[in-house]
């Protein structure tokens, strides 16, 4: 994936052609002005997504659309899976029952300024919702129409030239708030100079769908992410708990065994000697031979807790990038690509973390970080999603690039 400062947008505008309603009028596409697009970055693994559309409501979404996201490779940006979606272009047609769009490009409006109102608005729509139990999908999607650059939307025009689309009227008059969609607009035209990227807000992705039809994106949130301690790494299989977990998923994500460290190596060939290997004790020493499969070690010969929580991140990421595995977490965003936003790692991400503790516990030398740094950094990560519950700091980590003091 071409690199760039992830923004961020929750929300979803897909598409491409329809034959029902919605934005049904022919008319310019965003192609014949393509000034807010040239910025856009390609997402590495999303250039030939397949989406099925249908209605928001069909799929029981509160979202003018739902898609269905297929074939897309890991990425750590996007996964496949059901989407909120949102129509960009009001003057253009989709198809939308069960319709499917092939050969589908993916880009993302990471750091766009065109982009920023309409990112900025899918970041309070939950907000917005909350305040006004009244408050229907339909005046967010106007509003959203009211902040793109292109094509171009006034309410007050289309109203009085009878061009808005058909399912957001009856019996020829609006059925949203007119009210309510300038008062969102307002407020977002007047808060977005100061919006500043957030830990944990969503970002969007744009589809290209190329040949004439209509383009749109797709909400990326940045939770629902999901860690294990050593010990729940190491516990015995009971019931639905982590050791069940290791034991079903292992040989599909590890179907060569899980080897850490550098130039020398710690390797567990299996999710039995995962079990036990877990929990390692001893502080965070270094390797000093190649070992393998050496099952719960004590006293002076402990392999120490450096290696514990490596191993234990190793399995987190690896499961969390696990395409034959059992659903681990419910993030889109990649567990390894998550960038710290404070602190001594502040813009590094998880893996840069866990490269450089392999290196270390492998023998490597001492230069920026010592193992002891590293080890009780991995340990935070290790100890910030348990069994994927809320971020006990959500502010740590992110799926933006964090401001950087010079």
């Amino acid at each position: 994936m071409s690199t760039h400062s992830f923004l961020s947008l929750i929300g979803v505008l897909l598409f491409s052609f329809m034959y029902l309603s919605a934005c049904e009028n022919p008319g310019s596409s965003l192609e014949e002005s393509v000034e807010p697009f040239l910025e856009l970055q390609a997402i590495e693994g999303a250039s030939n997504v397949t989406m099925v559309v249908n209605r928001g409501e069909a799929k029981g979404l509160d979202s003018y659309f739902a898609f269905e996201v297929r074939n897309i490779k890991s990425n750590g940006v996007v996964r496949e899976g059901l989407k909120e979606g949102w129509c960009l272009e009001w003057n253009k047609p989709i198809r939308q029952n069960n319709d499917i769009h092939s050969g589908v490009e993916m880009y993302n409006t990471s750091g766009s300024k065109a982009w920023k109102p309409a990112n900025y608005l899918m970041n309070i729509k939950d907000e917005l919702k909350a305040s006004d139990p009244d408050l229907t999908y339909r005046e967010i999607q106007v509003a959203l129409w009211s902040l793109i650059e292109e094509p171009r939307f006034n309410l007050d025009k289309i109203l009085e030239n009878d061009q808005m689309p058909s399912r957001l009227l009856k019996n020829g008059q609006p059925n949203f708030s007119v009210e309510k969609v300038k008062n969102i607009v307002d407020r977002v035209r007047s808060e977005v100079p100061n919006y500043e990227v957030k830990p944990g807000s969503p970002f969007m992705a744009f589809y290209h769908t190329g040949g004439g039809q209509q383009n749109g994106g797709h909400e990326i949130t940045c939770d629902g992410f999901r860690t294990q301690t050593p010990g729940g790494w190491g516990a015995q299989a009971s019931g639905n708990n982590n050791g069940t977990y290791r034991d079903a998923n292992f040989n599909n994500a590890f179907p060569n065994g899980l080897t850490i460290g550098g130039d020398f190596t710690l390797s567990l060939t299996s999710a039995s000697a995962v079990e036990a290997f877990l929990p390692s004790g001893g502080g965070a020493r270094i390797l000093t031979e190649n070992v393998v499969d050496p099952g719960r070690i004590t006293g002076r010969n402990q392999l120490g807790t450096l290696a514990g929580h490596i191993i234990a991140l190793t399995l987190a990421i690896g499961f969390d990038d696990c395409i034959n595995c059992t659903d681990f977490g419910s993030n889109d965003f990649s567990l390894k690509n998550l960038i710290f936003q404070k602190g001594e790692f502040k813009g590094k991400t998880v893996q840069y973390v866990l490269n450089e503790a392999n290196r270390i516990f492998g023998g490597g030398a001492m230069n920026e970080y010592t193992a002891n740094e590293l080890n009780d950094i991995i340990t935070v990560i290790n100890e910030n999603y348990v069994d994927g519950n809320s971020a006990i700091d959500p502010n740590l980590l992110g799926c933006s690039i964090p401001e950087i003091e010079i």
